[in-house]
Parts: C-alpha cells; sequence; structure tokens
C-alpha cells in the first residue's frame, strides 16, 4: 500500500481550488495532514446547516454589541496539519480584519459540524482533537447573553 505524503496547513493554503465536471468547486479540508475531500452536501444537509445559521445570524443581528457574526463554511487553520471548514461557524468580527491570508488563523469562537453519513469517525475525532487542543474550550455563555 502507498504511503501519502502529509501536508501542512502551509501547503494546503498555496494549493489552487480544483473543480469538478461541472465547474463546481471541490470542497477539501486538511485533517491531520491528511487532503480530505468533502463530497456534495445533500438537501438535507443543507437545510440544517441554512437553519443553524439562520438562527444564530438573526440572534447576532440583534446583539451587535456582542461583535461576533456567524458565518457558513469559513475556513480556519487550527494548527500546522489541520485546516477545518465548519458547517457554520461564529467569529469575533475584531478577528475579521483585511489580511493577506487565505484562511483564518485559529479555531473559530463556536464550530457546528452537521454530521453526515459518509464522515469518517477517525476524522471526527481528529478534528474534534484539534479543536480541544486549541484552547477551544469557551462555554457558549461565554458568546451570548442567554438571558
Amino acid at each position: 500500500m502507498p504511503v501519502t505524503a502529509l501536508l501542512t496547513s502551509d501547503q494546503f493554503s498555496a494549493l489552487p481550488d480544483e473543480f469538478d465536471q461541472n465547474g463546481n468547486r471541490i470542497r477539501q479540508e486538511l485533517i491531520s495532514g491528511e487532503l480530505v475531500e468533502m463530497p456534495p452536501s445533500c438537501e438535507l444537509h443543507n437545510v440544517v446547516k441554512s437553519n443553524v445559521a439562520e438562527a444564530l445570524i438573526a440572534y447576532l443581528l440583534s446583539k451587535p454589541q456582542l461583535g461576533i457574526g456567524a458565518f457558513i463554511e469559513m475556513a480556519f487553520v487550527i494548527s500546522p496539519h489541520d485546516t477545518f471548514v465548519p458547517d457554520v461557524s461564529v467569529v469575533r468580527k475584531s478577528r475579521l480584519s483585511p489580511r493577506k491570508q487565505k484562511y483564518t488563523p485559529g479555531a473559530p469562537e463556536i464550530a457546528v459540524e452537521i454530521v453526515l453519513p459518509s464522515d469518517t469517525a477517525s476524522h471526527l475525532k481528529a478534528k474534534v482533537d484539534a479543536y480541544l487542543q486549541t484552547g477551544f474550550s469557551a462555554p457558549v455563555s461565554r458568546f451570548f447573553d442567554l438571558t
């Protein structure tokens, strides 16, 4: 069995976007140095992702003093070998200043992943472990006024 070379997040960021035969961008993540193609989302996945994003966006628009926003499929460089694209993420707006990086450095404040049948347990565990290693453990109440 051939051994696949692992990539760094910098190498991943330098890769050109790939497109399928219909011109659609192929979604990819870097998980533990492994380039992982994400299959096109099914209808249910898109509905759930949109519902979560819409609810977060509506809430955050009503609380501009929090200074955070919700985003769909925004890429984050989590570690030297991990670049993730959560389905929905919540990020402090102060982190979104114009920069030359292709992807946002560091973990989002909140990451929402809608799990698909095609997601492997090993990839999900690797992603959770990488998030936790960055100190990604703040309680939701820290970002939302729940009163």
